[in-house]
């Protein structure tokens, strides 16, 4: 299994030129790459492309082979659909599964090349303060319940002696369980804390009208300017 959570220590403690990129050009250069994805409709202009990013991860001194494997996963999904598209040649088909390659090498070499503290001071500048922050809040999230998950599947498998595949189905079952309640609980924290950082409306000031009388004897409401 890919260790997910070495996207954060990659990101964090890598030197390579591409690390050492402002952020912001990097996120102009997958813009870039989106865009050309969506004007491309022929194979042979990204599988250059997809040759170019090969020869940056390898550049970038990271484990080659984890990245590669991580990246393949959504083109199982695009593989299922270039099948659809069969009837429309093998070129169709070759597109759909570039496109999807590309796509997530992509945004993996962003990820993996930059620390999360700098992608998401980068959206706070583009997106409402209280959307970044949840953004953050849920990006980190995602490690946290990760890091619960595979400590689980650990100390399942130390404890267990060994069983036959319905019983670690039902064991993988139990972690994804905890995962999901994890999350829950997460997102009930994460909820409860951000409405305790909203101003509530009680705290707003209220206009009191012209000649208003205090219902309480001897104290006067102050007037409106």
């Amino acid at each position: 299994m890919i260790d997910l959570l070495a996207i954060d220590r990659w990101s964090a403690t890598g030197h390579s030129w591409l690390h050492r990129l402002p952020a912001g050009a990097k996120a102009t250069a997958v813009l870039v790459v989106v865009g050309l994805l969506v004007a491309v409709h022929e194979p042979a202009p990204l599988a250059p492309l997809y040759a170019l990013l090969l020869v940056c991860l390898v550049s970038t001194r990271l484990p080659v082979l984890p990245i590669l494997g991580l990246s393949l996963a959504p083109v199982v999904m695009s593989s299922v659909f270039a099948l659809s598209r069969a009837g429309g040649g093998t070129e169709a088909a070759a597109v759909v599964v570039l496109k999807g390659a590309i796509t997530s090498l992509t945004m993996l070499l962003l990820v993996t090349t930059t620390p999360h503290t700098a992608l998401l001071r980068l959206v706070r500048r583009v997106l409402p303060a209280t959307l970044a922050e949840m953004l953050f809040l849920g990006y980190r999230s995602i490690f946290i319940v990760l890091g619960r998950a595979l400590a689980a599947r650990d100390a399942l498998r130390l404890r267990a002696a060994p069983a036959p595949w319905h019983a670690r189905v039902r064991r993988g079952s139990l972690v994804g369980a905890l995962a999901v309640l994890r999350a829950t609980e997460l997102a009930t924290d994460q909820y409860a804390a951000l409405r305790l950082r909203t101003p509530s409306s009680a705290a707003r000031p209220v206009t009191v009208p012209l000649g208003a009388r205090s219902e309480v004897p001897g104290r006067a409401l102050p007037t409106a300017a």
